[in-house]
């Protein structure tokens, strides 16, 4: 339920804020995730779709 899922989203949050080591996997994890070049590559698409 989402009562549960409130309660288990407080948890793992506290465990990140009190644990620099998962702070860091979370960053690594995070920078994984990101697209530098996106606003580029969404501009890109939509110039191929203007020229179509």
């Amino acid at each position: 339920s989402e009562k549960d899922l409130d309660s288990e989203f407080d948890t793992v949050f506290t465990d990140v804020l009190q644990s620099e080591a998962k702070q860091e996997r979370l960053a690594t994890n995070i920078k994984k995730l990101a697209m530098p070049n996106a606003t580029k590559d969404i501009v890109d698409e939509i110039e191929k779709l203007l020229l179509e």
